[in-house]
């Protein structure tokens, strides 16, 4: 996810053959049901048969990309030169 995203009510859009899909108790529908993914998610599925399978989905934010500005430090003959931080 891009940075800044607010994670904590994300809305997981998905398909499955299942009969249905929950996260603990809460029966999820795709691209409708929010979900706080700060945590992984543990979706389970129901089959028709009754059977479950559970899925973990994990969601990262991209890190910053803004970076700080380099320090320079040098010296000119004659002149010294502290070392301080650039600004733009």
């Amino acid at each position: 996810m891009p940075f800044g995203t607010n994670m904590t009510a994300l809305v997981a859009t998905y398909t499955t053959t299942g009969a249905s899909a929950k996260v603990g108790a809460t029966t999820q529908i795709s691209g409708t049901t929010a979900n706080d993914f700060t945590s992984p998610v543990a979706y389970s599925v129901t089959a028709a048969d009754n059977s479950t399978a559970t899925y973990t989905v994990t969601v990262t934010v991209a890190l910053n990309s803004a970076r700080p500005l380099p320090l320079f430090a040098g010296r000119v003959t004659g002149t010294s030169m502290k070392q301080q931080k650039l600004s733009r």
